[in-house]
């Protein structure tokens, strides 16, 4: 939804054949796909909240999931596309979904804070995100720092970019 009031024309044409669709395509498979791959790999029960133990997940499951990232990233594209002339629709929708994630992360709240693994966290082992020695952090919030970074800094570049096209 990040890159959809960039759409030159809203609801016209294919969408497959406006830019702004394959760069924000590309921005959420790098900087949210790429971490969830890093974070998952680094942490693979604390991706799944403790819920299960990851060792258990066939990696049919894992495609299964790796194409449901990516419809859902096409999904929000062609929403914010089809809001777009609502702009009022467009802003609730990301109120929305921002309200949920704030909602899942109060809720979830001790899962996300503790890393480790299914067995660590029942038995109240698993080490906290941040403490107070930052030599100690863990990699999962390093990675997620750096791509953190990286994608506010391509963000910035992107929206630049689209500025400079408008003005001119």
């Amino acid at each position: 939804m990040l890159f959809a009031d960039r759409f030159r024309h809203p609801r016209q044409g294919l969408l497959f054949k406006d830019r702004v669709f394959y760069i924000g395509l590309l921005f959420g498979s790098l900087f949210g796909y790429g971490t969830g791959i890093v974070c998952y790999w680094m942490a693979p029960d604390w991706m799944w909240m403790y819920w299960m133990d990851s060792r258990l997940v066939a990696m049919p499951v894992l495609l299964y999931l790796s194409a449901a990232y990516h419809l859902s990233l096409l999904a929000g594209i062609m929403t914010a596309r089809e809001l777009l002339p609502y702009r009022s629709g467009l802003f609730a929708a990301l109120g929305v979904s921002l309200s949920g994630a704030i909602l899942i992360c109060i809720v979830f709240f001790n899962r996300i804070w503790h890393i480790g693994s299914t067995v660590q966290f029942q038995q109240g082992m698993a080490r906290p995100m941040l403490n107070w020695n930052p030599v100690a952090a863990h990699p999962v919030v390093i990675a997620m720092g750096i791509a953190g970074a990286m994608a506010a800094f391509v963000l910035w570049l992107i929206i630049r970019k689209f500025k400079s096209q408008t003005t001119v």
